[in-house]
C-alpha cells in the first residue's frame, strides 16, 4: 500500500512548499517565544525585593529547563521539515477573535498564513507525534499545541479527537505485540528450557515493557496498522524510535511508575498511612493526559474521595486521590455537624453584620463560633499538616512517573488544594518542571504570599486558576490561629502575573459548599476536560442545597423576628408590673401611716406620730389621686390599687411594725431566672431549643467523634 500512497499523504508535512514550512516553524517559535516570556515575567521578582535571592534562583532553573525544551522540540521540528531554526521572530497576535472563546482569552492565536490550508488538522497531527517523539509529552508541549490549534482557527475539539485516537492506537499497539510476543515465546518454550515465561505472566507484565527491544519491527507495523485504521496512518512515521518500542509507549502511560512510587512513598510512611489514586470512571479509556483531583474531607465514607468529581474526564484520564482517610472524616463530620446545625444559623447572622476580613485580623468573631474552636480545630489542624505531607508523597509520585510521561492536571478545594499547594513546592524545590499541565485551587487554607505563589506558577505550564469567595467565613475561622497577616489564599486574589482568580463568593456561600459546586466552577474553567451529563447532575444537586440553605435561612430569620417579639413583649410586662409595684408600694404605705396616726393619736405620743410621718411622706392630695385613678391600665389593675388607697386601713400596732420592717425590694433587682443563671444552677435546655444551643451541638459531635475513634481503634485490634 505504501507504493499507491499520494506523496501527501507519505508525508503530510514534506507536501507543503517551502514557504509554509517555513511559517510553521516561525509559527512554533513565536508561540515558544510567547511563552518564555510568561514565565519571565512569573517568576521574576521586581526590585526591590526581600525575596530576591529565591526568586533569581527559581527564575533560572525555570529558564533553563524551558531552553532547553524549547530547543529540542524546534530542532525536531527544524529536521522533519528540513528547514533552519529562524535565529528571532516577532510574536505578534492575531486580532481577529478565535470562534472558540476559550482558546482566544486563555491562548490567544498568533498571526500565521497558515490559516488557508485545507488540511490543517494534519498539521496538528503531524506536531502532536513529533512532539511524542521526544519520548514523552510535556505539559509544555500540549500548550503548544493549544497555541498552534487556537493560531490555524481549528476548534478545541480537534485536537481533543486527536489525542485520544492517538492514545488509543498506541495502548491497542503495545497490547497487540505484546499477545504476539507472548504466543511466540510460548511455542519456544514447548520444543526448549530456553524461555521459561508463562502464557499468563508474560501477558500480563505487556504494559510494563516486557516486549520493549525484542518486537520493535511488529510494534512500529502495528502502529502503522492501526493509526490507518483511525485516519493518522500517514503521520505514523513521525513517532521515530518511539514507533518501535514498547517500552517507551507503556512508560508514556505510567506503566513502571506505579511501582517506584510505592518505593519512595515509603520514606513517608510513618505520617502518610493511606494514598492511593482511585479511577474516577472505571470503564474510561486512557488519554494521554491526566487529572487528578482531590477532596478537603470526607463524610460518607470512601465514595465521597470520588463522588464530588464525577464531572471530571472528557479529554483527561480522571483518578481522584484518596489521603487520611480517618483525618478527613473526622474533620468532615465536625464541620457537617456543626456548620449545619440549626445553632450555626443564628451565628450566621452575626457574621453577617460584619466583614470576614475584620473578623481574620481582630477577635470580634461571636461566642458561639469561638466555641466550636473545642471541636474543629484539633481535627483541621491534624488534617492540615497530613496534607502538607501528602503533597510531597503526591510529588515523588509526578516525579516517578507514576502517571506517566503524560500532562498531569491538578485540582483540588479546601485541604485537597492544600495537597496541591504542597506538591508543587516540592516539584518547584526540586526542579520538576514540564510535568503539570494545569492547577486550580478552590477554597484554599494556603497563604497569599506571591513569593510562595510564584513557586507555584514556575512549574505550571498552563494555567493556574484560584478560586476563592470572600463568604467563606468557616476558612477564614480555620485558619485564624495561621499566619493570618500573609492573608489566605481561598478569600482573596492573588495579585501575580499569570495567576487567574475567579471569584465564586454568589455560588460559595459557605466552605461546605464547594464539595458540591466543583462541576459547576470547573465546568467554566476546564473546558473540553468535562463530562457535561455529570456537570448537569451536580447542579440539580446544588440547586436543591441552596434552596435548602435558603429555606434555613428564612426560618432562622422568623425565629430571630419571633424571638425579638417576644422579647418586647416581655420588656413592656415586666416595665409596668415593676412601675405598679412601684407605685403600689410609694402610695398605698404612707396611706396606711396616715389612717394609723388618725386613728390612734390619743394613744401615741408627738415624737412617734412625727417621726412615723417623717419615715412615711405622702405629698398627694385627693386631686392627684383621682389622676392616677385615670391613668389607663385595665392589665395591671391599677385603678382597682388607687381605690383601694382611699379607703380606711384598720391597723393595729403589730400590722405597723410587721411593715416598718419589710426590706425595700429595688426596681433593679434582677429576675428570679437571671439569678439562677450568675449562680451556675442552669435550668435544662427544652428539648425544641437543643439544637439552638451549641454547646448542646458541640457535645453531640464529640460523643459521635469518640464513637467513631473507638470503633476504629477496635477494627484495628
Amino acid at each position: 500500500m505504501s507504493s499507491t500512497r499520494a506523496p501527501d499523504e507519505a508525508d503530510p508535512l514534506a507536501a507543503l512548499s517551502g514557504v509554509q514550512r517555513q511559517e510553521l516553524i516561525r509559527l512554533v517559535m513565536s508561540i515558544a517565544k510567547h511563552m518564555r516570556h510568561a514565565l519571565r515575567l512569573a517568576t521574576s521578582t521586581p526590585q526591590p525585593s526581600s525575596d530576591k535571592r529565591l526568586s533569581t534562583r527559581l527564575y533560572r532553573l525555570a529558564m533553563r529547563s524551558f531552553d532547553g525544551w524549547r530547543d529540542e522540540v524546534l530542532v525536531r521540528i527544524s529536521a522533519v521539515l528540513q528547514v533552519p531554526v529562524p535565529k528571532d521572530v516577532d510574536d505578534k497576535r492575531e486580532v481577529t477573535p478565535h470562534e472558540d472563546p476559550f482558546l482566544h482569552v486563555h491562548f490567544p492565536p498568533f498571526a500565521t498564513t497558515l490559516t488557508h490550508l485545507e488540511k490543517r488538522e494534519v498539521i496538528v497531527e503531524s506536531l502532536l507525534l513529533l512532539l511524542l517523539s521526544l519520548k514523552s509529552y510535556d505539559a509544555r508541549s500540549r500548550v503548544l499545541l493549544l497555541h498552534v490549534v487556537s493560531s490555524l482557527a481549528l476548534p478545541l475539539d480537534s485536537l481533543l479527537d486527536i489525542e485520544a485516537k492517538t492514545a488509543k492506537t498506541l495502548l491497542e499497539t503495545v497490547q497487540m505485540t505484546a499477545e504476539a510476543e507472548s504466543a511466540k515465546r510460548v511455542e519456544a518454550s514447548r520444543s526448549s528450557n530456553r524461555w521459561k515465561i508463562g502464557l499468563a505472566s508474560v501477558a500480563g507484565a505487556a504494559l510494563i515493557g516486557v516486549t520493549g527491544g525484542l518486537a520493535a519491527p511488529v510494534v512500529a507495523a502495528g502502529i502503522g496498522s492501526l493509526m490507518g485504521g483511525v485516519g493518522l496512518g500517514a503521520v505514523a512515521g513521525y513517532l521515530g524510535v518511539v514507533a518501535g518500542s514498547s517500552t517507551i509507549i507503556g512508560a508514556l502511560f505510567g506503566a513502571y511508575g506505579g511501582r517506584m512510587g510505592g518505593q519512595m512513598m515509603q520514606r513517608y510512611a510513618k505520617e502518610v498511612e493511606d494514598f492511593k489514586f482511585i479511577p474516577v470512571d472505571g470503564s474510561s479509556e486512557s488519554r494521554l493526559r491526566v487529572g487528578v483531583a482531590i477532596t478537603g474531607w470526607v463524610v460518607d465514607g470512601e465514595a465521597e474521595v470520588v463522588d464530588p468529581w464525577r464531572s471530571v474526564g472528557g479529554g483527561l484520564e480522571a483518578y481522584a486521590l484518596r489521603w487520611e482517610l480517618d483525618a478527613l472524616t473526622e474533620l468532615g463530620v465536625s464541620l457537617s455537624e456543626i456548620l449545619t446545625s440549626t445553632a450555626m444559623s443564628w451565628v450566621k447572622l452575626e457574621l453577617a453584620k460584619i466583614t470576614l476580613s475584620a473578623a481574620l485580623y481582630s477577635v470580634i468573631w461571636p461566642l458561639a463560633m469561638l466555641q466550636t474552636a473545642r471541636v474543629i480545630d484539633n481535627p483541621f489542624s491534624i488534617a492540615k499538616h497530613r496534607a502538607d505531607k501528602a503533597g510531597l508523597v503526591l510529588a515523588d509520585a509526578i516525579i516517578n512517573k507514576a502517571q506517566g510521561n503524560r500532562p498531569i492536571t491538578l485540582v483540588g478545594y479546601s485541604l485537597g488544594a492544600r495537597v496541591v499547594y504542597s506538591c508543587l513546592r516540592s516539584l518547584a524545590e526540586r526542579g520538576a518542571y514540564g510535568m503539570v499541565e494545569n492547577v486550580v485551587l478552590m477554597g484554599a487554607p494556603v497563604p497569599a504570599t506571591v513569593a510562595e505563589w510564584r513557586e507555584l506558577r514556575s512549574v505550571v505550564a498552563g494555567r493556574v486558576v484560584n478560586v476563592y469567595s470572600k463568604q467563606d467565613y468557616v476558612l477564614a475561622f480555620l485558619y485564624r490561629t495561621s499566619s493570618v497577616q500573609l492573608g489566605v489564599g481561598g478569600l482573596q486574589e492573588i495579585q501575580l502575573e499569570g495567576v487567574e482568580n475567579v471569584d465564586e463568593g454568589k455560588l460559595v456561600s459557605g466552605h461546605l459548599m464547594y464539595r458540591h459546586a466543583v462541576g459547576r466552577i470547573l465546568k467554566g474553567l476546564l473546558v473540553g476536560d468535562m463530562v457535561l451529563a455529570e456537570v448537569e447532575k451536580g447542579e440539580i444537586t446544588l440547586k436543591d442545597l441552596v434552596e435548602q440553605e435558603e429555606r434555613a435561612a428564612d426560618r432562622t430569620i422568623k425565629m430571630v423576628e419571633n424571638d425579638k417579639e417576644m422579647e418586647t413583649k416581655n420588656d413592656t410586662s415586666n416595665e409596668s408590673q415593676k412601675e405598679v409595684s412601684l407605685l403600689d408600694y410609694e402610695a398605698s404605705e404612707p396611706v396606711k401611716t396616715m389612717h394609723f396616726e388618725t386613728l390612734h393619736t390619743d394613744h401615741r405620743n408627738g415624737p412617734s406620730k412625727n417621726r412615723l410621718q417623717t419615715q412615711h411622706p405622702l405629698d398627694s392630695d385627693v386631686g392627684e389621686l383621682q389622676q392616677l385613678e385615670m391613668r389607663p391600665d385595665q392589665q395591671h389593675g391599677l385603678s382597682k390599687n388607687l381605690l383601694q388607697m382611699k379607703q380606711p386601713l384598720d391597723l393595729d400596732v403589730g400590722d405597723l411594725q410587721q411593715l416598718e420592717a419589710r426590706p425595700y425590694t429595688p426596681v433593679s433587682e434582677p429576675d428570679p431566672e437571671v439569678k439562677d443563671l450568675e449562680s451556675g444552677e442552669h435550668k435544662a435546655i427544652p428539648e425544641e431549643d437543643r439544637e439552638r444551643n451549641m454547646d448542646a451541638v458541640l457535645s453531640r459531635v464529640e460523643a459521635k467523634l469518640a464513637a467513631m475513634r473507638m470503633k476504629r481503634g477496635g477494627a484495628n485490634r
